[in-house]
Order: structure tokens, then sequence, then C-alpha cells
């Protein structure tokens, strides 16, 4: 748990053979985690990687992975800031209006970050 800096369970975390973080959740969803098992296979890079890609080329996926990565690490304002960032490249076809609201539940809950008035 300390070693991967897990903060809850279930958490799913895939690493390469040299063991870096390739993806990263929570959730208890049977087609969240197909889905993003799948994701994972699909796009087998590092989570260094698809964050240099996403500075380079934003694109709403690695948005939203990003921000579930931060999410499952408990890093809530920079979850909720990809989150929103993933909302923006959607072009209105995903708010992610729960993730948002969750991370910042979880955050002020956990008084990782102050709700301000």
């Amino acid at each position: 748990m300390k070693e991967y800096s897990v903060p809850g369970y279930p958490t799913y975390i895939a690493l390469n053979p040299k063991g870096q973080t390739l993806n990263r959740w929570s959730g208890y969803s049977k087609d969240q985690w197909l889905a993003r098992a799948d994701e994972t296979v699909t796009d087998p890079t590092t989570i260094a990687e698809k964050t240099a890609r996403f500075q380079k080329t934003p694109t709403e996926k690695d948005a939203a992975l990003i921000a579930r990565y931060n999410d499952s690490m408990g890093n809530y304002k920079e979850a909720i800031d990809h989150y929103s960032k993933a909302a923006e490249l959607s072009g209105g076809a995903k708010f992610y209006t729960n993730e948002i609201f969750e991370a910042t539940f979880t955050g002020y809950e956990e008084k990782t970050f102050p709700v301000e008035n």
C-alpha cells in the first residue's frame, strides 16, 4: 500500500516489466475495469509518457486518464484540473461532472485542499 501510494481499495495498477505505471484506477464497476484494462493494452505507454504526450498534444483521452491516475493517487486538485481539461477537450460531448464532484468531495473530506467560498 505504501510502495504504490494506495489510498483505498480497490485500486488497480498496471505496470510494465520495469515496474513503471502504465495505468491506474479505482472502483468496483466491471465495465469500468474492462474499459481501463482495454485502454492499457491498447496504449501501453507509461504515465510519464502519456503526460509528456498530453503536454505536447492535449487530447480528451489523455486528460481523462491522467485525471483518473491523480484521483487514484489522492492528488485531487490535479485530478479536477485534468477532468476539467478533458471536459473542455470533449467539445461538450462529456462534462465529467460526477468525476469532478467526487474528487472535490473526497479532497475536501480528506482536507487535501480547502473549498473556497
